[in-house]
């Protein structure tokens, strides 16, 4: 079995998963694979956040708002996936950061140790920094070329 074949056919598509490739340089098949991915997973964490703070299990002072808001971003992810909407895509790119401002103002949770604040931390920052490349991408899919309309 060669590792490097099944990596590259499971793992690493140039056409699935164009993460080092300049938006500039995207397909339109890359560009819809990408911004995609990218509203699954939004979409995902929206849905675990908006059911914790609904079942009560996070968010002790702010569940309704936390629940609310996590909600409306479960919806722009959708709308990011179906449509690549700049403007869904800025306000999924956003959705890192109002956790971010979540946890300094209102703290992490008492229970976490200071890895697990690290972590969060860092998923957080990777996924402000990757949701810019995203409102790029959803910027760039106006183009009539990104489009598919080239011809």
């Amino acid at each position: 079995m060669d590792f490097y074949g099944f990596f590259r056919k499971y793992v690493w598509d140039d056409d699935k998963t164009p993460y080092f490739v300049p938006v500039g340089r995207l397909s339109a098949a890359q560009a819809r694979n990408e911004v995609f991915a990218f509203a699954v997973l939004l979409a995902m964490f929206a849905l675990v956040i908006a059911g914790a703070a609904l079942l009560g299990r996070a968010f002790q002072a702010s569940a309704p708002g936390a629940a609310l808001y996590a909600s409306t971003v479960l919806s722009a992810a959708i709308v990011l996936g179906a449509k690549r909407h700049r403007l869904a895509a800025v306000y999924c790119a956003a959705a890192p950061l109002a956790a971010l401002l979540y946890f300094f103002f209102l703290g992490f949770p008492p229970n976490l140790h200071v890895v697990d604040e690290l972590l969060i931390l860092a998923l957080l920052l990777g996924l402000l920094r990757y949701g810019m490349r995203i409102t790029a991408i959803a910027r760039a899919c106006r183009d009539p070329v990104m489009n598919g309309q080239d011809g």
